[in-house]
């Protein structure tokens, strides 16, 4: 090879690289732009905070999006609404027959007043407002407690009687649920 076409060997590879240079340098250019674009996106967007650790208070059992508060105290029906009420939850309720089902083998101690209740001449109705099916009510009385058999019985408001508070887990209180 002659001296011209080394001359001409090594312009190519200068320009090659070169080449190779400027190609690399507009790569990271256009990174550099599209993850900035990005970043002011995410920034705009109303995104959910991430929630971490337990979805239950210290001391509360959670079970399928609810949590379960269960004092060792009798109280009346009206003191134990007023208990959970203070804890932003209300006097037990049942959304499905597993829930009962969780609550008759892990957390009941015999008899416990339920969150159900009817003004006298009414319906039953939850105090949470929820609108699951309301069991059968045997007995005499505008509150209603679950027995030993997992039966709900009427008793005077003013019977004291074992209580469980329970309310949505964090994931749900935030979810609407």
């Amino acid at each position: 090879m002659d001296s011209k076409e080394e001359c001409i060997c090594i312009y190519l590879l200068v320009c090659i690289i070169v080449l190779v240079a400027v190609l690399f340098a507009f790569g990271i250019i256009y990174m550099d732009y599209h993850l900035k674009k990005v970043k002011q996106q995410n920034q705009s967007c109303v995104c959910p905070p991430v929630l971490s650790g337990p979805a239950c208070p210290d001391g509360w059992v959670g079970y399928r999006g609810k949590c379960y508060n269960v004092p060792d105290v009798k109280k009346d029906w009206p003191s134990s609404q007023k208990a959970c009420s203070s804890e932003n939850a209300s006097l037990l309720t049942f959304s499905h027959d597993k829930e009962k089902e969780f609550v008759m083998r892990y957390l009941y101690n015999g008899t416990t007043w339920l969150g159900l209740s009817k003004d006298p001449d009414q319906l039953w109705g939850w105090t949470n407002g929820e609108k699951s099916m309301v069991p059968k009510v045997t007995g005499e009385g505008d509150c209603v407690y679950l027995n030993k058999d997992g039966n709900a019985n009427a008793a005077k408001c003013t019977t004291e009687l074992y209580w469980i508070c329970n309310k949505p887990d964090i994931f749900n209180i935030y979810n609407g649920s």
